[in-house]
């Protein structure tokens, strides 16, 4: 009937439902407890992000603080490198102005006894650039110590006991170097060498055996030396372009008579405007630059000079002595004879010469920057 079927088919339904209510009730019950979970988790998660942006603000912090004191541990480095250095350089220069301290303080006894002699060396040193150099080695050595060296000690000047030119006009260094270019190292030929190099007027060399015109070729080959000749025509205006450009020029084998064309050059004639020295050549007005240098040599052992040469030069006698010759003919034995041992000699001198350079700069240079340094010396790296 209608009502059975109604009623199978509601009991259908029902045992359906109870079907799906069976399977359906475990899921919901899940679902809720997923829900919780997922509830909990996010609760977590923003708990998490949370301490992740507390833990990231305090690394930007930690971070700026390593920053900091990785700045502050160089600069401590640096400051102890700089500390070390200093310390270093502190006991090296103790160390080396120890090793000078008892040579300075001598050299500063010696210097004050000599400052109150300074009057009657000075004379005596200028009488000797002034007079004594047309003179043989005898007549030099009476002049200078037989008589004026005695003069000066009957006076009220005072001057060093045993004086010798040598002690004020050069040193050792430059005798060294004078050697290593040539010149003999007897006391003449020293003598020569001062005479040469300090003299105001340009020196007239009286040098049969050709000692002077080796030396000054050695001594001025590195400064452009030239070398002219009155005799050939046109030298005038290379020496007026020496003049210019401060470059050494020699004239070998001159006569007795000198050009008069080089008269105002002897004399020097140039006037200073404006800090510059010019000489005027005609209409023609040069630089007169101060590293020109004229050397003028003879072979004649004996000239006959006018009295304006005489006063217009410094004429230096280069005639060889009897112990010079000796002295130059062993070299000459000794070369010929054992050519390793004069090459050896000739080494020797060099690096003598070149130490003793080398030794006279660097006591210059501590000198000077122990005067001029401000502050503490170990500051400054050079010194």
């Amino acid at each position: 009937s209608r009502t059975a079927a109604n009623i199978l088919e509601f009991t259908n339904k029902v045992v359906i439902y109870y079907d799906t209510a069976k399977k359906v009730k475990p899921l919901q019950i899940e679902v809720k407890e997923k829900t919780a979970l997922l509830i909990s988790l996010k609760k977590n998660l923003a708990d998490t992000e949370a301490n992740i942006e507390k833990l990231e603000a305090m690394l930007i912090d930690l971070n700026k603080n390593r920053e900091i004191r990785e700045k502050e541990l160089a600069a401590h480095s640096a400051k102890y490198d700089q500390m070390q250095r200093r310390l270093n350089a502190a006991n090296r220069l103790i160390g080396g102005l120890e090793e000078t301290q008892k040579s300075w303080k001598k050299d500063s006894q010696e210097l004050k006894v000599a400052m109150n002699k300074l009057i009657g060396d000075c004379l005596l040193c200028a009488s000797f650039l002034t007079y004594v150099g047309p003179f043989n080695y005898e007549y030099r050595m009476k002049m200078i110590y037989n008589d004026w060296y005695k003069d000066l000690l009957e006076t009220t000047l005072n001057c060093t006991e045993n004086l010798t030119v040598q002690m004020r006009l050069t040193d050792e260094v430059e005798k060294s170097a004078w050697a290593s270019e040539g010149l003999p190292n007897d006391e003449l030929s020293i003598q020569n060498g001062i005479l040469t190099t300090r003299a105001v007027r340009f020196p007239y060399c009286i040098d049969p055996q050709m000692q002077a015109v080796r030396w000054i070729k050695v001594k001025e080959a590195s400064n452009g030396l030239d070398l002219l000749s009155f005799k050939k025509p046109g030298y005038s205006n290379k020496l007026l372009g020496a003049i210019q450009y401060g470059k050494p020029v020699l004239f070998e084998a001159v006569d007795e008579q000198l050009d008069p064309l080089i008269d105002p050059i002897l004399d020097k004639s140039y006037t200073i405007e404006a800090g510059q020295k010019l000489f005027r050549v005609g209409e023609q007005e040069i630089y007169w630059v101060d590293t020109f240098k004229l050397y003028m040599t003879t072979i004649i052992a004996n000239p006959k000079l006018t009295p304006e040469t005489m006063n217009r030069t410094i004429v230096i006698n280069f005639n060889v002595t009897m112990q010079g010759l000796k002295e130059q003919l062993l070299n000459e034995v000794v070369a010929f004879e054992r050519p390793e041992l004069e090459q050896e000699r000739k080494k020797l001198i060099s690096q003598t010469s070149e130490n003793k350079k080398k030794l006279k700069v660097q006591e210059d240079t501590l000198l000077k920057g122990l005067t001029n340094t401000t502050g503490p010396l170990f500051n400054n790296l050079q010194l």
